[in-house]
């Protein structure tokens, strides 16, 4: 499995697109090559944002499940409606 992506083409995209193309076959070179994208990062991240979301669309639905629990007990209580 050494062979698992075509170089040259991969050096001919980076080439065309202004870019950098890496490669790596073993956990030490691999290392480098972190390193090196290190080297080139340009912008550092300064702290990092989560956002909470509040999905409203749970209180609808638990109201048209029990309705829906409440629709089918007087129908099986009374017969059909």
């Amino acid at each position: 499995m050494p062979n698992e992506y075509n170089r040259k083409v991969l050096m001919q995209i980076a080439e065309g697109t202004g870019g950098v193309a890496f490669g790596a076959s073993s956990a030490t070179e691999l290392q480098g090559v972190y390193k090196k994208i290190d080297e080139l990062e340009k912008s550092e991240i300064k702290n990092e944002t989560l956002s909470y979301l509040s999905y409203y669309y749970v209180f609808p639905l638990f109201l048209a499940f029990f309705s829906l629990l409440f629709y089918v007990y007087l129908r099986n209580k009374r017969g059909h409606l």
